[in-house]
């Protein structure tokens, strides 16, 4: 089951991938900006609603991905494409009378695309940037207890993707900055039997990026 997960994130990454690729060799010969490519890692601080409610403690995950930035013809304005490698999960400390307690943990090849509006601001470039995100499992683990309540393999996440951040060029062209990020999830990351999980994140990552030649 994980193997297939694996699979089929990188079938979704590889079309976007190669379709963003596409978007930044064409990108407008006029326009101000360029497109870029990169890489980005840090953390994030997961929080995990359960339905039955219980009492969870956030759990924090790395984040490590590559991005591309592709220009449009309107100057400050692109669209950012990344694939990540994140890790999410949650610990139950008080579940009353419903659920037992436990940990769960959930690594996942997240697939990004987000509107980009980016300002300068003296030597700095401010942006903030939202889209959607799709997150495929690539490996989930639960406690004990919760193999009789939850389902072992958990879910892919459709969800939503929002950020905003500053970067500083570094010369040639390069850039490196921090952004700091809201992953909001809209499908049930773990479900079972009277029982739904969701993910919600906070994340802070350091990005690297250069220009893609024309």
């Amino acid at each position: 089951m994980t193997h297939w997960h694996a699979q089929m994130g990188l079938r979704t990454l590889g079309p976007i991938a190669v379709a963003l690729m596409f978007v930044a060799a064409q990108a407008h010969p006029g326009s101000a900006q360029n497109s870029r490519i990169g890489a980005f890692a840090g953390f994030n601080t997961n929080e995990q609603e359960w339905s039955p409610d219980a009492e969870v403690e956030r759990v924090t995950g790395l984040v490590v991905g590559a991005f591309v930035d592709a220009a449009t013809p309107v100057s400050g304005i692109s669209v950012l494409a990344e694939g990540a490698f994140i890790q999410r999960g949650g610990d139950v400390v008080d579940s009353g009378t419903t659920l037992v307690e436990g940990a769960v943990r959930t690594d996942y090849l997240a697939v990004s695309v987000r509107a980009k509006m980016a300002l300068d601001a003296g030597p700095a470039r401010l942006h903030v940037a939202a889209g959607p995100a799709f997150e495929n499992v690539l490996r989930s683990r639960v406690s004990p207890g919760f193999e009789t309540t939850l389902e072992r393999e958990g879910r892919s996440v459709f969800g939503i993707l929002i950020g905003a951040g500053v970067g500083v060029g570094i010369g040639q062209g390069r850039r490196v900055g921090i952004e700091g990020r809201l992953f909001d999830g809209l499908g049930d990351a773990y479900t079972g039997d009277f029982v739904s999980v969701r993910n919600r994140s906070w994340e802070a990552v350091v990005r690297f990026g250069m220009p893609i030649p024309r």
